[in-house]
């Protein structure tokens, strides 16, 4: 067990999806901390590109691709994760607006077109019209709701990391490193942002969560869809994600404060989080071992 932590492979790949993107969330959410007191306004703006900028130092150091027009549907992802910062930095009185969530509707329209035309081009257009926008209301809908002023973020931040933390275990069971990889990236990056937010009790710095609802959609519809993962894992998932979001909202709702939330909404989205990865190992099993 010692020789295997100590081998290059496992130093590179913590290199990759631990330190790299837990140095970038943590710098930027440390920086952000320090202007929301000095400078509010420029602080919370900051503070949204915490966990999206810990997510892409994880993914350029696992895929290394920023290419237009992009060449992989992977490669999309910056370019995506682009768009939705644009959206969740905009002040509060816009980004909670109508308009803003119009433009989360499209860009959400837009994702769900983009990964999915290279299986779809082929099928009659109804399946792909249903399919399309099953995607884009599995994705739009509770990115949408994330950026509420009704969600609590360190709830939210918090389970969302069991989400991905379950997407990162059931990746590679499901024949996927590299999504493994991804959501491993995506967890230290919701840790290190909800450690500084911790340290420096500025619950702004989590405003970048919703971003990561988003991400695991992209993430969960490249298992489905590319790397043939089961229903049940990629439902689980899902159920998981939501799970997160309505336990956060019901943490707002009922005021409840400090551990109790977060333990809350933890628990909320752990079971169907589990569920995901009972049913990739199991699957796994079935099929001979991953």
């Amino acid at each position: 067990m010692w020789a295997l932590l100590r081998s290059s492979f496992v130093q590179a790949e913590f290199a990759h999806a631990v330190l790299a993107p837990a140095a970038a969330a943590m710098s930027v959410a440390g920086l952000g901390a320090v202007l929301v007191s000095r400078a509010p306004r420029l602080g919370r703006r900051l503070a949204v590109l915490a966990i999206p900028a810990g997510f892409l130092a994880g993914y350029f150091e696992t895929y290394r691709n920023f290419t237009f027009p992009p060449a992989t549907v992977l490669s999309w992802l910056p370019w995506f994760i682009l768009a939705i910062v644009a959206i969740d930095s905009l002040p509060d009185t816009m980004k909670r607006g109508v308009m803003a969530q119009l433009a989360r509707a499209f860009v959400s329209a837009a994702a769900a077109a983009l990964l999915l035309r290279p299986l779809l081009r082929h099928e009659a257009w109804s399946v792909a019209l249903a399919t399309g926008f099953s995607v884009t209301v599995s994705w739009a809908f509770p990115w949408a709701a994330a950026g509420s002023a009704r969600v609590a973020r360190l709830p939210l931040a918090s389970a969302l990391c069991v989400s991905a933390l379950a997407l990162a275990l059931a990746a590679p069971l499901s024949g996927s490193v590299v999504l493994g990889q991804m959501a491993a990236s995506l967890v230290t990056a919701l840790g290190g942002s909800i450690l500084v937010a911790r340290l420096s009790r500025t619950t702004e710095l989590l405003e970048g969560a919703p971003a990561a609802i988003f991400i695991l959609g992209v993430l969960g519809v490249d298992l489905r869809w590319y790397a043939g993962a089961a229903e049940g894992v990629v439902a689980g998932l899902l159920v998981s994600v939501v799970a997160a979001l309505a336990g956060s909202v019901a943490v707002h709702r009922y005021g409840l404060k400090g551990w109790r939330g977060v333990a809350a909404a933890v628990l909320a989205a752990l079971t169907p989080a589990t569920f995901a990865i009972m049913t990739a190992f199991r699957l796994s099993q079935v099929a001979g071992g991953y």
